[in-house]
Protein backbone atom coordinates (compact mmCIF):
# COMPACT_ATOMS: atom_id res chain seq x y z
CA UNK A 1 0.00 0.00 0.00
CA UNK A 2 2.73 2.65 0.69
CA UNK A 3 4.35 1.65 -2.60
CA UNK A 4 1.44 2.38 -4.21
CA UNK A 5 1.00 5.80 -2.31
CA UNK A 6 3.96 6.93 -3.13
CA UNK A 7 3.79 6.40 -6.92
CA UNK A 8 0.41 7.94 -6.76
CA UNK A 9 2.31 10.91 -5.14
CA UNK A 10 5.26 10.50 -7.92
CA UNK A 11 2.85 11.26 -10.69
CA UNK A 12 0.38 13.63 -8.95
CA UNK A 13 -2.96 11.06 -8.86
CA UNK A 14 -6.23 12.47 -8.55
CA UNK A 15 -7.24 11.42 -4.65
CA UNK A 16 -10.72 11.29 -5.80
CA UNK A 17 -10.65 8.86 -9.00
CA UNK A 18 -7.23 8.24 -9.94
CA UNK A 19 -6.72 10.33 -12.83
CA UNK A 20 -3.62 12.77 -13.77
CA UNK A 21 -3.25 16.14 -12.30
CA UNK A 22 -1.89 18.89 -14.29
CA UNK A 23 -1.24 22.67 -13.39
CA UNK A 24 -4.08 24.71 -13.86
CA UNK A 25 -3.11 28.49 -14.87
CA UNK A 26 -6.79 29.63 -13.90
CA UNK A 27 -6.84 28.43 -10.40
CA UNK A 28 -3.27 28.03 -9.57
CA UNK A 29 -4.10 24.36 -8.16
CA UNK A 30 -3.52 20.76 -9.67
CA UNK A 31 -6.69 19.89 -11.80
CA UNK A 32 -7.89 16.42 -12.50
CA UNK A 33 -7.86 15.47 -16.46
CA UNK A 34 -10.92 13.39 -15.68
CA UNK A 35 -13.35 14.88 -13.27
CA UNK A 36 -11.99 18.18 -12.60
CA UNK A 37 -11.43 18.24 -9.53
CA UNK A 38 -9.18 20.84 -7.68
CA UNK A 39 -6.26 19.93 -5.21
CA UNK A 40 -3.41 22.63 -3.87
CA UNK A 41 -0.09 22.49 -4.35
CA UNK A 42 2.51 21.43 -1.68
CA UNK A 43 5.63 23.57 -0.92
CA UNK A 44 4.60 26.29 -2.29
CA UNK A 45 7.40 29.43 -1.60
CA UNK A 46 8.97 31.82 -3.41
CA UNK A 47 12.41 31.44 -5.82
CA UNK A 48 15.76 32.48 -3.85
CA UNK A 49 18.84 33.90 -5.32
CA UNK A 50 22.14 31.21 -5.59
CA UNK A 51 25.58 33.14 -5.16
CA UNK A 52 27.59 32.67 -8.69
CA UNK A 53 31.05 31.58 -8.53
CA UNK A 54 33.51 29.82 -11.22
CA UNK A 55 32.31 26.66 -10.04
CA UNK A 56 28.12 26.93 -10.07
CA UNK A 57 28.36 25.47 -13.81
CA UNK A 58 29.68 22.42 -13.15
CA UNK A 59 26.83 21.97 -10.10
CA UNK A 60 25.04 18.91 -10.70
CA UNK A 61 21.24 18.04 -9.24
CA UNK A 62 19.06 15.53 -10.76
CA UNK A 63 15.72 16.93 -11.58
CA UNK A 64 13.77 13.93 -9.65
CA UNK A 65 10.49 13.07 -11.28
CA UNK A 66 11.21 14.17 -14.75
CA UNK A 67 12.75 12.35 -18.00
CA UNK A 68 14.50 14.21 -21.18
CA UNK A 69 13.46 14.22 -24.69
CA UNK A 70 15.64 15.38 -27.87
CA UNK A 71 14.00 16.49 -30.91
CA UNK A 72 15.55 14.44 -34.03
CA UNK A 73 14.49 17.35 -36.06
CA UNK A 74 15.05 20.70 -34.59
CA UNK A 75 17.73 19.22 -31.84
CA UNK A 76 15.46 20.86 -29.03
CA UNK A 77 16.11 19.23 -25.25
CA UNK A 78 13.40 19.49 -23.17
CA UNK A 79 11.72 17.48 -19.99
CA UNK A 80 8.68 15.56 -19.02
CA UNK A 81 7.30 13.97 -16.30
CA UNK A 82 8.26 10.59 -16.10
CA UNK A 83 5.39 9.42 -16.18
CA UNK A 84 3.82 11.46 -19.54
CA UNK A 85 4.61 10.28 -22.59
CA UNK A 86 6.02 12.82 -25.55
CA UNK A 87 5.04 11.74 -28.78
CA UNK A 88 5.86 15.15 -30.68
CA UNK A 89 7.79 18.29 -30.75
CA UNK A 90 6.59 21.17 -29.06
CA UNK A 91 8.96 23.18 -30.68
CA UNK A 92 9.03 22.07 -34.48
CA UNK A 93 5.89 19.50 -34.14
CA UNK A 94 7.67 16.46 -35.24
CA UNK A 95 6.85 12.92 -33.72
CA UNK A 96 10.58 12.53 -34.43
CA UNK A 97 12.00 12.01 -30.85
CA UNK A 98 14.01 9.78 -28.50
CA UNK A 99 13.99 9.62 -24.72
CA UNK A 100 17.16 9.74 -22.79
CA UNK A 101 17.92 8.61 -18.60
CA UNK A 102 18.48 11.58 -17.13
CA UNK A 103 18.55 15.66 -17.70
CA UNK A 104 22.57 17.11 -17.70
CA UNK A 105 23.91 20.02 -15.96
CA UNK A 106 22.18 22.71 -13.61
CA UNK A 107 18.31 21.90 -12.57
CA UNK A 108 15.96 24.79 -11.95
CA UNK A 109 15.68 26.29 -9.01
CA UNK A 110 12.78 28.53 -9.91
CA UNK A 111 9.84 28.49 -11.96
CA UNK A 112 7.06 31.42 -13.15
CA UNK A 113 3.88 29.14 -13.38
CA UNK A 114 1.60 29.61 -16.36
CA UNK A 115 -0.41 32.80 -15.62
CA UNK A 116 -2.53 32.59 -19.00
CA UNK A 117 -5.20 29.75 -19.58
CA UNK A 118 -4.90 27.94 -23.02
CA UNK A 119 -8.14 29.35 -24.58
CA UNK A 120 -6.77 32.73 -23.59
CA UNK A 121 -3.65 32.02 -24.93
CA UNK A 122 -5.22 31.22 -28.13
CA UNK A 123 -7.28 34.24 -28.38
CA UNK A 124 -4.21 36.17 -28.33
CA UNK A 125 -3.48 34.11 -31.01
CA UNK A 126 -6.57 34.93 -33.15
CA UNK A 127 -5.82 39.26 -32.17
CA UNK A 128 -2.70 38.88 -33.34
CA UNK A 129 -3.41 36.62 -36.36
CA UNK A 130 -5.82 39.48 -37.50
CA UNK A 131 -2.60 42.38 -37.77
CA UNK A 132 -1.30 39.55 -40.50
CA UNK A 133 -3.80 41.23 -43.20
CA UNK A 134 -1.83 39.41 -46.13
CA UNK A 135 -1.89 35.88 -44.54
CA UNK A 136 -4.05 33.14 -45.05
CA UNK A 137 -7.29 33.39 -44.41
CA UNK A 138 -7.10 29.43 -43.66
CA UNK A 139 -5.16 30.27 -41.09
CA UNK A 140 -7.89 31.55 -38.53
CA UNK A 141 -9.96 28.17 -39.11
CA UNK A 142 -6.25 26.29 -37.83
CA UNK A 143 -6.73 28.58 -34.75
CA UNK A 144 -9.89 27.08 -33.83
CA UNK A 145 -8.72 23.21 -34.81
CA UNK A 146 -5.42 23.14 -33.20
CA UNK A 147 -4.11 23.08 -29.66
CA UNK A 148 -1.32 25.28 -27.72
CA UNK A 149 1.53 23.74 -26.62
CA UNK A 150 2.58 25.03 -22.99
CA UNK A 151 6.30 25.15 -22.99
CA UNK A 152 8.72 26.39 -19.83
CA UNK A 153 11.49 27.88 -21.43
CA UNK A 154 15.07 28.47 -19.34
CA UNK A 155 15.75 31.82 -18.05
CA UNK A 156 19.33 32.92 -16.55
CA UNK A 157 18.45 36.27 -14.26
CA UNK A 158 21.71 37.64 -12.46
CA UNK A 159 21.90 39.89 -9.45
CA UNK A 160 25.01 42.16 -8.82
CA UNK A 161 26.35 44.93 -7.39
CA UNK A 162 28.90 47.04 -9.06
CA UNK A 163 31.60 49.25 -8.62
CA UNK A 164 33.21 51.19 -11.65
CA UNK A 165 36.33 53.93 -12.33
CA UNK A 166 36.41 55.69 -15.28
CA UNK A 167 38.52 57.76 -17.65
CA UNK A 168 37.02 59.81 -20.35
CA UNK A 169 38.26 62.60 -22.90
CA UNK A 170 35.81 64.54 -24.65
CA UNK A 171 35.38 67.30 -26.91
CA UNK A 172 32.68 70.05 -26.89
CA UNK A 173 32.20 72.28 -29.87
CA UNK A 174 32.31 75.79 -30.01
CA UNK A 175 32.47 78.88 -32.49
CA UNK A 176 34.62 81.68 -33.37
CA UNK A 177 34.72 84.61 -35.75
CA UNK A 178 38.17 84.39 -37.64
CA UNK A 179 39.06 87.35 -40.13
CA UNK A 180 40.84 85.18 -42.64
CA UNK A 181 42.68 88.96 -44.50
CA UNK A 182 39.70 89.04 -46.97
CA UNK A 183 36.37 89.14 -44.30
CA UNK A 184 35.35 87.18 -41.24
CA UNK A 185 34.37 84.02 -41.50
CA UNK A 186 32.92 81.90 -38.81
CA UNK A 187 34.45 78.48 -37.42
CA UNK A 188 33.75 75.68 -35.37
CA UNK A 189 36.72 74.39 -32.95
CA UNK A 190 36.47 71.71 -30.33
CA UNK A 191 37.58 72.03 -26.87
CA UNK A 192 39.04 68.68 -25.57
CA UNK A 193 38.71 67.31 -21.82
CA UNK A 194 39.80 64.88 -19.66
CA UNK A 195 38.15 63.55 -16.26
CA UNK A 196 38.08 60.67 -14.49
CA UNK A 197 35.69 59.36 -11.96
CA UNK A 198 33.79 56.36 -9.91
CA UNK A 199 30.17 54.92 -10.24
CA UNK A 200 28.00 52.32 -8.51
CA UNK A 201 24.97 50.79 -9.38
CA UNK A 202 23.10 47.63 -8.34
CA UNK A 203 21.55 45.51 -10.84
CA UNK A 204 18.56 43.06 -9.99
CA UNK A 205 17.34 40.26 -12.52
CA UNK A 206 18.88 40.87 -15.98
CA UNK A 207 17.50 38.28 -17.96
CA UNK A 208 19.27 36.13 -20.75
CA UNK A 209 17.30 34.08 -22.63
CA UNK A 210 18.88 29.74 -22.38
CA UNK A 211 16.61 28.70 -24.92
CA UNK A 212 18.05 27.51 -28.65
CA UNK A 213 13.96 27.75 -29.89
CA UNK A 214 13.53 31.44 -27.94
CA UNK A 215 17.26 32.60 -29.50
CA UNK A 216 17.11 36.15 -31.06
CA UNK A 217 15.49 38.13 -28.43
CA UNK A 218 11.92 36.59 -29.26
CA UNK A 219 11.48 37.43 -25.11
CA UNK A 220 12.06 40.42 -25.01
CA UNK A 221 9.36 40.94 -27.89
CA UNK A 222 6.63 39.54 -25.74
CA UNK A 223 7.34 41.92 -22.81
CA UNK A 224 9.79 39.59 -20.67
CA UNK A 225 8.82 37.96 -17.43
CA UNK A 226 8.02 39.14 -14.12
CA UNK A 227 10.64 36.64 -12.32
CA UNK A 228 10.20 38.43 -9.52
CA UNK A 229 7.01 36.82 -8.37
CA UNK A 230 8.96 33.38 -9.54
CA UNK A 231 8.08 30.48 -7.19
CA UNK A 232 11.16 27.87 -5.21
CA UNK A 233 11.28 25.17 -8.57
CA UNK A 234 8.54 22.43 -7.86
CA UNK A 235 7.54 20.04 -10.49
CA UNK A 236 3.84 20.13 -9.78
CA UNK A 237 3.91 23.50 -11.73
CA UNK A 238 5.11 21.09 -14.87
CA UNK A 239 2.50 18.51 -14.33
CA UNK A 240 1.15 18.41 -17.72
CA UNK A 241 3.80 21.04 -19.92
CA UNK A 242 7.10 20.23 -21.03
CA UNK A 243 10.16 22.34 -19.82
CA UNK A 244 12.98 22.90 -22.51
CA UNK A 245 16.37 22.41 -21.31
CA UNK A 246 19.14 25.06 -21.41
CA UNK A 247 21.45 25.52 -24.47
CA UNK A 248 23.07 28.52 -23.14
CA UNK A 249 25.26 27.61 -20.33
CA UNK A 250 25.37 29.37 -16.76
CA UNK A 251 28.61 30.80 -17.66
CA UNK A 252 28.29 31.81 -21.35
CA UNK A 253 24.98 33.64 -19.56
CA UNK A 254 26.32 35.69 -17.68
CA UNK A 255 29.10 37.52 -19.93
CA UNK A 256 25.89 38.31 -21.86
CA UNK A 257 24.40 39.59 -18.52
CA UNK A 258 28.33 41.69 -17.97
CA UNK A 259 27.39 43.05 -21.72
CA UNK A 260 24.42 44.27 -21.18
CA UNK A 261 25.51 45.70 -17.64
CA UNK A 262 28.27 47.55 -19.11
CA UNK A 263 26.50 49.09 -21.74
CA UNK A 264 24.26 50.68 -19.15
CA UNK A 265 27.19 51.24 -17.07
CA UNK A 266 29.02 53.82 -19.90
CA UNK A 267 25.23 55.25 -20.68
CA UNK A 268 24.72 56.33 -16.85
CA UNK A 269 28.38 57.46 -17.19
CA UNK A 270 28.15 59.38 -20.18
CA UNK A 271 24.93 60.82 -18.71
CA UNK A 272 27.09 63.09 -16.82
CA UNK A 273 28.77 65.02 -19.11
CA UNK A 274 27.76 67.24 -22.13
CA UNK A 275 29.55 67.00 -25.14
CA UNK A 276 29.85 66.72 -28.68
CA UNK A 277 32.56 63.96 -29.44
CA UNK A 278 33.48 61.50 -27.32
CA UNK A 279 37.34 60.41 -27.63
CA UNK A 280 37.24 57.60 -25.40
CA UNK A 281 35.74 56.44 -22.26
CA UNK A 282 37.20 54.09 -20.20
CA UNK A 283 35.44 51.52 -17.77
CA UNK A 284 36.94 49.23 -15.01
CA UNK A 285 34.33 47.33 -13.75
CA UNK A 286 34.05 45.48 -9.89
CA UNK A 287 31.27 42.89 -10.06
CA UNK A 288 30.44 41.55 -6.17
CA UNK A 289 27.68 39.68 -4.89
CA UNK A 290 27.00 37.74 -7.93
CA UNK A 291 24.17 35.55 -7.75
CA UNK A 292 21.79 33.91 -10.19
CA UNK A 293 18.03 31.96 -10.68
CA UNK A 294 17.78 29.00 -13.29
CA UNK A 295 14.16 30.36 -13.89
CA UNK A 296 11.09 28.27 -15.90
CA UNK A 297 9.28 30.80 -17.68
CA UNK A 298 5.83 30.00 -19.48
CA UNK A 299 5.63 30.15 -23.50
CA UNK A 300 2.20 28.92 -25.32
CA UNK A 301 3.21 27.70 -28.71
CA UNK A 302 1.27 27.78 -31.83
CA UNK A 303 3.19 25.29 -34.45
CA UNK A 304 1.99 24.07 -37.86
CA UNK A 305 3.43 23.39 -41.22
CA UNK A 306 2.15 25.58 -44.04
CA UNK A 307 2.67 24.39 -48.07
CA UNK A 308 6.10 22.61 -46.79
CA UNK A 309 7.42 25.40 -43.89
CA UNK A 310 7.09 25.65 -39.98
CA UNK A 311 5.48 28.80 -38.72
CA UNK A 312 5.57 29.01 -35.12
CA UNK A 313 3.68 31.97 -32.62
CA UNK A 314 4.60 32.23 -29.24
CA UNK A 315 2.61 33.43 -27.07
CA UNK A 316 3.90 35.09 -23.14
CA UNK A 317 2.39 32.70 -20.77
CA UNK A 318 1.94 35.13 -18.19
CA UNK A 319 0.95 38.78 -20.20
CA UNK A 320 -0.86 37.06 -23.60
CA UNK A 321 1.30 39.27 -25.95
CA UNK A 322 2.14 37.23 -29.22
CA UNK A 323 4.93 37.42 -31.37
CA UNK A 324 6.14 35.20 -34.60
CA UNK A 325 6.07 34.41 -38.60
CA UNK A 326 2.88 33.80 -40.84
CA UNK A 327 2.95 32.88 -44.37
CA UNK A 328 1.65 35.34 -46.98
CA UNK A 329 -1.33 34.61 -49.08
CA UNK A 330 0.01 34.82 -52.69
CA UNK A 331 -3.68 35.86 -53.51
CA UNK A 332 -4.29 39.14 -51.38
CA UNK A 333 -0.10 39.42 -51.84
CA UNK A 334 -0.88 39.83 -55.89
CA UNK A 335 -3.93 41.87 -55.25
CA UNK A 336 -2.30 44.22 -53.41
CA UNK A 337 0.25 44.70 -56.14
CA UNK A 338 -2.26 45.13 -58.50
CA UNK A 339 -4.23 47.63 -56.73
CA UNK A 340 -0.45 49.55 -56.07
CA UNK A 341 0.04 49.51 -59.73
CA UNK A 342 -3.20 51.18 -60.48
CA UNK A 343 -2.80 53.47 -57.78
CA UNK A 344 0.23 54.65 -59.67
CA UNK A 345 -1.00 54.46 -63.08
CA UNK A 346 -3.95 56.86 -62.29
CA UNK A 347 -1.45 59.16 -60.30
CA UNK A 348 0.57 59.09 -63.42
CA UNK A 349 -2.73 59.43 -65.49
CA UNK A 350 -3.43 62.59 -63.95
CA UNK A 351 0.00 64.49 -63.95
CA UNK A 352 -0.13 63.75 -67.74
CA UNK A 353 -3.49 65.37 -68.32
CA UNK A 354 -2.46 67.92 -65.85
CA UNK A 355 0.52 68.79 -68.07
CA UNK A 356 -0.85 68.14 -71.61
CA UNK A 357 -3.64 70.36 -70.36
Amino acid sequence: MADKEAIKGKIYKCPNCGSVLCYDPKSSKLKCTHCNSLQELTNVTGAFEIPYTPDSEKAYTPWGDAKTVKCRSCAAEFAVNSYETATACPFCGTTNIMHTDDIPGIKPNAVLPFKISQEEAKQSYKEWLKKRTMSPNSLKKLAEERDLKGVYVPIFTFDTNTFSTYQIRYGVHRTIVVNNGKERVTKTVTDWYTDSGRYSQPFDDIQIEASQFMAGNNLRKIGGFDSENAYLYNPQYIAGFTAERYSTGLDQSWEMAKSIIDSSIRSKILSRYEYDELDYLNVNTKYTEKTYKYLLAPVWLMVYNYKGKNYTCVINGRNGLADGRAPLSPVKVALVSIAGAAVVGAIAYLIIKYLIE
